[in-house]
């Protein structure tokens, strides 16, 4: 909920700071930067800490670091604060994943997909939040974040509790107490694995930070359609997402990534290409169906490759897709101000091609 509720607000951040697009694309250049940072690092502390404890601080750290983002006076204070959103969603990305494999194998059926299905849910509820009940009513973005933070700590709090009675609760007994292992190499069928949801991160990363700036000056698009546009594309991913489990039991996990390939790959077309509002909630539409279910199957794949180093390859398979996500955003702005938004935006199209010619590899990981 509160990144869904930051990204319609960048462009009134933009406007508010006097950015350029140029100048914007660096700024958002911090996400990364922190990121990156977080999941170098992540795997062997979170095998030493355990993912429910790591948990249990980052949520609570999340919604603070973003009172810090929203309170950003220039851009050098944006991009730092940025950072360390960055940093708190790596540690984020590898203990949730983690945990969810183990929950996952402790059941004995999949989950993997309907967790990244209420990670959406979130981000759509706090899209459709930011318009309608804070920017139509003229609440600065700072005041939003005061408001939404007590709300998501205390949810992280609760969460965290629960999960603390799961399977996964205590530090892992691989890790010597007061030292931390190295981490594990990569191998080349995590790596290949690893190549397989890049394309389709890239155009989450270049919705979730570019299609409120996108409606707003493109469509001359109010902030409420803006955050719209966004809780479309969130909300058809977590419809998918929810199904998601199911679907790749029943039409196999190699299919459903084929077909999500093009569907992302239309998508992206159809809204970069729009002039009419509602082509372009379409298009958001067939994007959020097609980025929807790679990254969990893909993750689950990961998971599951080597029992002995989850921690690592979780940690390999989220810097590859966490660094393209985070990556892209910038760059579609240094494209966008050379060249053209929409250009920018079509630019994502290779990446999409390559996710549905790279879907039979999972195939194979299922059956090694």
């Amino acid at each position: 909920m509160v990144l869904g509720s930051w990204l319609p607000r960048i462009a009134d951040v933009k406007a508010n700071l006097h950015l350029s697009e140029g100048m914007l694309g660096v700024v958002l250049l911090g996400l990364p930067a922190g990121t990156f940072a977080a999941l170098s690092l992540g795997g062997p502390l979170i095998k030493r800490y355990a993912p429910a404890r790591t948990l249990s601080v980052a949520l609570v750290a999340w919604p603070c670091a973003f009172v810090w983002v929203a309170a950003a006076p220039n851009a050098l204070w944006l991009g730092m604060a940025l950072a360390s959103c960055g940093l708190i969603v790596g540690f984020l990305e590898i203990a949730s994943n983690v945990e969810a494999d183990a929950i996952e194998r402790q059941i004995g059926q999949r989950i993997m997909s309907r967790c990244h299905g209420f990670w959406s849910l979130g981000a759509m509820s706090g899209a459709l939040l930011s318009g309608p009940v804070f920017a139509d009513r003229g609440v600065s973005v700072l005041n939003q974040f005061y408001a939404l933070a007590p709300f998501a700590i205390v949810a992280g709090l609760v969460s965290t509790k629960l999960l603390m009675y799961g399977s996964d609760s205590k530090p892992s007994p691989r890790t010597p107490t007061g030292a931390m292992q190295r981490r594990a190499s990569l191998s080349w069928p995590v790596f290949v694995l690893c190549l397989i949801p890049m394309g389709i991160m890239a155009l989450e990363g270049a919705v979730m930070d570019w299609s409120a700036v996108f409606m707003s000056e493109q469509m001359q698009a109010d902030t409420r359609i803006a955050g719209y546009t966004f809780a479309v594309f969130a909300a058809v991913m977590a419809v998918f997402r929810l199904a998601g489990d199911w679907l790749g039991e029943r039409f196999g996990d190699a299919l459903i990534v084929r077909l999500s390939g093009t569907s992302a790959a239309l998508g992206i077309t159809l809204f970069a290409t729009a002039n009419e509002v509602w082509a372009a909630w379409l298009g958001a539409g067939l994007a959020g169906a097609g980025v929807a279910i790679v990254y969990p199957l893909t993750m689950t794949a990961v998971a599951r490759a080597d029992d002995t180093h989850r921690e690592d390859n979780v940690a390999y398979l989220s810097i590859a897709a966490f660094s393209v996500l985070m990556i892209t955003p910038p760059i579609i702005g240094g494209v966008a101000e050379v060249f053209d938004l929409r250009i920018a935006l079509l630019c994502l199209l290779p990446g999409t091609v390559v996710t549905a010619v790279l879907a039979s590899r999972l195939s194979q990981s299922s059956t090694t």
